[in-house]
């Protein structure tokens, strides 16, 4: 089995300095914050949509950008969820021995120094940062590293990560314990949904058992 992972909101836990330094920017420029959980309902990326499409039009990306980094860099750093380490290590062992790839628009930098400092970087064949287009870089994987289709799995947390799975004709396994709720992953048809880590290691099992 080929599962190809998301990063931001299914191995690493970003959320908080996420949505802080989103808020940082809505006091700027939007003039008003919203709940985490409200932002849970409308976030997407790119980010900007989520921005333009609920706020407010006329915001210049470069203003965003500038405040957003600021503030995310003087935020804590990110750490994977609970259960991730172990998980990513019984998927890559037997009797999974799953090929483990990493598609994120996170920054290649911070992307591969995260996967180190978490103690992961040694299960992943490759890791792609700076992705713009997730759909194109699941084909170009699949492509590069002869993964049969119906083999493979694309696992993430928003519903731009089911929509680039379907697009490019894998399968698809939502996590809700990222930047989506449940409901919202739901409106979007993900071959799967998964609660839980547990959950996800028994999925891949039944569907290795196919």
């Amino acid at each position: 089995m080929n599962l190809i992972f998301d990063w931001s909101g299914t191995i690493s836990d970003d959320f908080d300095s996420v949505y802080d330094s989103v808020m940082q920017v809505m006091d700027s420029l939007v003039g008003k914050r919203i709940s985490k959980e409200e932002f849970r309902e409308k976030f997407t990326l790119p980010y900007m949509n989520f921005f333009w499409n609920n706020y407010n039009k006329n915001i210049k990306k470069e203003d965003c950008d500038k405040i957003f980094t600021k503030s995310i860099n003087e935020t804590a750093k990110p750490k994977p969820y609970a259960g991730v380490v172990k998980t990513l290590k019984t998927l890559h062992s037997k009797p999974f021995n799953c090929k483990m790839i990493i598609v994120s628009s996170h920054k290649t930098s911070n992307l591969l120094q995260e996967a180190y400092e978490y103690g992961v970087k040694q299960y992943f064949q490759e890791i792609n940062g700076d992705v713009y287009d997730k759909t194109i870089a699941i084909e170009e994987i699949i492509i590069r590293n002869k993964f049969k289709v119906l083999e493979t799995c694309f696992i993430g947390d928003m519903t731009h990560d089911i929509d680039a799975g379907k697009a490019a004709n894998v399968k698809t396994i939502a996590v809700n314990w990222g930047y989506q709720s449940r409901d919202v992953l739901k409106k979007h048809n993900p071959d799967y949904i998964v609660s839980s880590f547990n959950e996800l290691i028994e999925l891949i099992k039944k569907i290795n058992s196919w």
